[in-house]
């Protein structure tokens, strides 16, 4: 008995269906907040996509994988493709920022699991969760903290008398600030007079600065 079909011939009828699906995708997301003193100006944050678990033959990264965002806001990569069923994992990391005053994100990479089904020849991905530890999201979210090193200054201030001066006198003189932030933006000292015996100059003890801006202070003499 022999099995024959156009040139080839064989001991069994032999038949091979080929089996295809609809591919899908799917575009991971990322987010940037800022906590702290308000930066100087905007700092750019890059954050890596990578494969880290899955059938690496029914998964392909975008072109693209790192995004970055300036400031605060939120970036999407290109989309990743699947061509097979199955469950996907992937991390992303923020890349390290080494501009002064800015702390990482302590709770480190984020892990995104897809869970991708055939569904009747058409792939559609049925799940998409983000975790951090014991934190689940629908974005990669990273806050970073920016910080300063106050700086101080003391304000001076200087009295003459006009003809003859008692020797013994004792002048006062008040600081006090002119609408300061409601916050900890800026410190007056503990003690905000200053004295002058006859004439002379005087320093008021230091002001603490902890943000960057413009501020106003008035000194007055006190009556006495």
């Amino acid at each position: 008995a022999v099995y024959s079909r156009g040139q080839a011939t064989g001991a069994v009828a032999a038949f091979t269906n080929t089996y295809t699906v609809n591919p899908t995708t799917y575009a991971p997301g990322v987010k940037k907040r800022l906590a702290g003193v308000t930066p100087p100006q905007d700092e750019t944050f890059t954050f890596t996509l990578a494969h880290t678990g899955g059938d690496a033959d029914g998964v392909t990264l975008p072109t693209q994988t790192q995004v970055s965002i300036e400031g605060e806001g939120s970036a999407s990569y290109g989309e990743i493709s699947f061509t097979r069923a199955g469950t996907y994992t992937f991390t992303i990391t923020e890349e390290i920022v080494t501009t002064p005053g800015y702390g990482m994100d302590s709770a480190g990479a984020w892990t995104l699991t897809i869970k991708v089904e055939d569904r009747a020849a058409s792939l559609a991905v049925v799940s998409a969760v983000y975790t951090r530890g014991e934190t689940t999201g629908t974005i990669a979210e990273f806050t970073n903290t920016y910080s300063v090193t106050p700086t101080t200054y003391a304000i001076s201030v200087s009295k003459r008398v006009e003809g003859v001066p008692p020797l013994d006198e004792t002048y006062t003189f008040e600081l006090t600030g002119i609408d300061l932030p409601q916050d900890d933006s800026v410190v007056l000292p503990q003690s905000t007079q200053a004295q002058v015996t006859g004439e002379g100059t005087a320093a008021f003890e230091a002001i603490t600065f902890a943000r960057a801006g413009q501020y106003a202070f008035a000194v007055r003499e006190t009556p006495g």
